[in-house]
């Protein structure tokens, strides 16, 4: 599995700084995807020099689009092996390298769709170890909302911004047919009488990065307000 790793300008001269300038971490899945597409490093980078954002790092990680659905579904084979190698494996490894304060906002999740999915699955299984979660057009299945509303104030820590599209009623996927817009406020439902920073958005946008890439910095700012 490919990672993908974005490191503030300034610490990446001296990486003995590391421990005392960064004190977050943003996980994605479809890593490549919020790379390439959602340009997550250059919105980073721009707001991290303009002094809006703090400095922090974020782990891209790639999905094999043959085994998406095997990893991120919670009915999916290999769902989870992959959850299992996220908390055992991944996060000890790169946390070694990049070590976190012990409190605070340091640990945040991000996902689209299905990667939204697997995120929130993450962090209902260790609410302990996330703190931020940035969901955008999350695929709420029956499964999820169920954890929703069974383990949901065990995320009443939790920093969130979920997004969905206004014009993602009838989205075709491999799926089926499925309506985000009535997921996410299902979601809202469960969710909004623990989060007490939570930020629930929905703006006219498709199922698609051209979307998700333009409300990129809105999270990312609404995720680390008062934190610079």
């Amino acid at each position: 599995m490919d990672l993908r790793l974005f490191i503030p300008a300034d610490v990446e001269v001296s990486l003995k700084n590391v421990e005392k300038d960064v004190k977050n971490i943003v996980y994605t899945q479809d890593g490549q995807y919020f790379f390439m597409y959602g340009r997550i490093a250059t919105i980073a980078a721009k707001g991290i020099a303009a002094g809006e954002l703090p400095p922090f790092y974020i782990v891209g990680v790639d999905v094999d689009l043959a085994k998406r659905r095997a990893w991120y579904h919670p009915e999916g084979p290999e769902n989870e092996a992959y959850l299992a190698f996220f908390l055992e494996e991944l996060l000890p490894a790169v946390e070694k390298l990049f070590p976190l304060p012990e409190h605070g906002l340091r640990r945040l999740l991000a996902g689209d769709s299905l990667g939204g999915t697997v995120s929130y699955q993450l962090a209902l299984t260790r609410p302990d170890l996330f703190q931020g979660l940035i969901g955008l057009s999350t695929l709420f299945t029956d499964h999820l909302l169920e954890m929703l509303a069974t383990k949901g104030q065990s995320l009443r820590h939790l920093k969130l911004f979920q997004y969905v599209g206004r014009e993602e009623q009838a989205v075709e996927t491999p799926l089926g047919t499925i309506d985000f817009l009535s997921q996410h406020r299902a979601s809202r439902a469960i969710l909004e009488p623990y989060l007490t920073r939570g930020h629930f958005v929905e703006k006219n946008g498709t199922h698609t990065w051209g979307a998700w890439q333009n409300i990129l910095p809105e999270a990312l700012h609404t995720i680390f307000q008062d934190t610079v």
